[in-house]
């Protein structure tokens, strides 16, 4: 039995952690200028903050910039990774 709540938390644990990687990296590829905020937002609030940042982010599909490869949003006029059009 102990070796199932084990793998709960851990489970619990690694989800988190993608939670955090995915809000992080999406901020980053919408150029939102304050990512590692949201980052550190959601690290202390949990999963709430995430469904927060979901409605307060830019929206608008990504695409991939022509120069650099990176996601970047279709509408933007510059790439907020290699700041090319």
């Amino acid at each position: 039995m102990k070796g199932n709540s084990e793998l709960l938390v851990v489970g619990i644990g690694l989800t988190y952690i993608a939670l955090l990687v995915w809000v992080y990296r999406d901020a980053q590829s919408r150029g939102m200028e304050y990512a590692i905020v949201w980052l550190i937002i959601v690290l202390v609030f949990g999963p709430l903050a995430a469904i927060v940042y979901v409605f307060a982010r830019e929206k608008g599909n990504l695409v991939p910039c022509s120069h650099c490869g990176k996601n970047r949003l279709e509408v933007s006029a510059k790439c907020p990774h290699c700041g090319n059009a």
